[in-house]
């Protein structure tokens, strides 16, 4: 497979936005948080990633070439729609894996399912428990075209666990959870927002997942929040299994009336 050599260069003074940042990484005079960082990868032309599913970007798979990750494979994600030269369009998804992690910590202090649903387990046969992990994007540029993207390490198995309109495979045994993980963000919000488009990789060792999607009731996380018309789908669609806590907030049922039609017809004689 060839190869194309990517060194990412210090962006402007909002920096670029780093996790994982690397020991050569200086953090921005900003005051935002940012960090303003010099890295190198490989990148190879192919895009064999499963994750090229996602519906905004396309992947390319290289190698983290300098840091801990130093040999380490990577994906580099850009928009479908063509090159990005400001940071602007991928903040709006670190606000979401912001979010998004507060809810899964949140979910996995939380996840308790065998005390749950103790009528239907004992001792000898308790539910398993999965952690759930994010992978929190960092924001690179191609110091040569000023262009921005995504890096990401790389998931091994990467699939969709669920959609925006509440699809979920029907095949895949580490799905359920995951489902769980989607109602709990409705319930701790208090119904007003959905952690969706769950995807990344899973096993009995837990789950990686990336690029997750928010949909909220006042559409507070960018063009991606599919807002309220969305969580009303997904949840149309939404079984509960041993993942979800009985208690858990389900949306409110609002009782339609029924206008029953005008039957047209003789009138009743009178009496004369």
């Amino acid at each position: 497979m060839g190869e194309n050599h990517f060194d990412v260069a210090n962006m402007s003074k909002a920096g670029v936005l780093l996790y994982d940042a690397p020991d050569d990484s200086e953090q921005s005079d900003s005051g935002d948080g940012f960090f303003m960082a010099k890295m190198t990868m490989n990148v190879g032309s192919n895009p064999p990633n499963d994750s090229t599913k996602a519906t905004v970007y396309m992947d390319r798979v290289g190698y983290y070439t300098n840091g801990e990750k130093s040999g380490q494979r990577c994906v580099l994600k850009r928009f479908k729609t063509g090159h990005v030269y400001h940071d602007n369009p991928y903040k709006q998804q670190i606000k979401v894996d912001k979010k998004a992690q507060s809810i899964i910590d949140a979910f996995n202090a939380a996840n308790t399912p065998s005390e749950w649903h103790s009528d239907e387990v004992n001792a000898e046969n308790t539910i398993p428990i999965y952690p759930v992990r994010l992978i929190r994007s960092t924001l690179w540029a191609d110091n040569k075209t000023g262009a921005v993207s995504i890096i990401e390490p790389f998931i091994e198995g990467y699939r969709k666990f669920n959609s925006p309109t509440g699809w979920v495979p029907g095949d895949d045994e580490f799905a359920d959870p995951i489902q769980a993980l989607s109602h709990f963000s409705y319930h701790i919000s208090d119904r007003k927002m959905l952690l969706c488009d769950l995807q990344g990789g899973g096993d009995a060792n837990g789950y990686d997942l990336a690029d997750p999607l928010i949909a909220s009731a006042k559409r507070l996380y960018g063009t991606s929040d599919l807002g309220p018309q969305c969580i009303k789908k997904f949840l149309k669609r939404h079984v509960c299994g041993l993942y979800c806590n009985p208690l858990w907030l389900k949306p409110e049922v609002v009782e339609e009336r029924v206008i029953h039609p005008i039957q047209r017809g003789l009138l009743p004689p009178y009496d004369t």
